[in-house]
Order: structure tokens, then sequence, then C-alpha cells
């Protein structure tokens, strides 16, 4: 299943961060999580002279695309890399389509809440859903008040 959507400009700004279940949520911190992901798919991007497409950590995968200077990143608790990537791909061109006036060169001027119902329209229109990892309902889960400590676990790092 989804477990989250992100959206990323070139600076590593989140402009969307969806959860779609409580518990194994990434972080309460979005920025985080994006600048952990654009420093991965950067650092790979000069190494490589592509960007990386998947990362894997443990049981969470994650899905990368590039289109233009965003990064589209699905992370799920599946790896059916063929479904996600379509899903992947059907997010992107929602979200290009849906947001195509705002998507200019001057995004940083941009008030990001114009993409504050992304998340609902992707539940909406049946590509995601509300889900607790691999429990339909958060209430089934035992971990559903557990959370990566992302802040925690930079704040080693520096």
């Amino acid at each position: 299943m989804i477990r989250n959507i992100f959206i990323i400009d070139n600076d590593g700004n989140s402009l969307v961060a969806v959860n779609f279940g409580e518990c194994h949520s990434l972080s309460e911190n979005s920025r985080v999580v994006s600048g952990f992901i654009s420093a991965i798919h950067n650092f790979s991007r000069n190494l490589s002279g592509e960007g990386a497409n998947e990362i894997r950590l443990g049981d969470l995968f994650f899905l990368i695309r590039n289109h233009n200077d965003f990064l589209f990143v699905l992370t799920a608790d599946t790896d059916n890399r063929d479904e996600n990537t379509r899903k992947l791909q059907t997010i992107r061109s929602l979200f290009i389509e849906r947001y195509a006036e705002y998507l200019t060169d001057n995004i940083d001027s941009i008030d990001s809440t114009v993409f504050d119902d992304f998340g609902s329209l992707l539940i909406s229109s049946g590509i995601a859903e509300y889900n607790c990892g691999d429990n339909p309902t958060c209430e089934e889960c035992e971990n559903r008040h557990k959370m990566l400590p992302l802040d925690e676990m930079t704040d080693q790092i520096s």
C-alpha cells in the first residue's frame, strides 16, 4: 500500500507531503524527509549521471521519479514495482495537470497551501487510501503510535 507521497522542488522543499496511515509515519517534519530524499537523489546523480530511482529501507520502498525540476516520491510497504510505478506516473500526471498554472519558473513565490488538497484528491480518485501499513485501518495496527524519529536521527549525524 502507498504510505506516503512527496513532491519536492529543486531546492529540496516539500510542496506536497501526504501520509496515508498514522503508524509508520516517516516524520511529522516533511522538511527532514524531503531533504533526505533530495540529498540521496542529487548524490546519486553526481555519481552516476542519473538520480536514484529507488531506495529500500528495510520493508519500506521509495520510488522516485524526476520531472523537470520536481521529484515525485511514493513510499510503499510492498515491493510491487510495476503497480507502484503506474500509480506514481498517474500521481505525477494528475499533479502537473491540476496545478500547471502554479508550476512556473518562480515556484518559490507560491504559497504551497494551494497543494494541500492533493492528498484528498488521491483518496477520492481511488489512487490511494488511508491505511495502517498492511492493515486496512489504523485501529488494527499494534504500531499505530510509533513514528520514525527522523529529527533525532539527523541530530545525531550533525
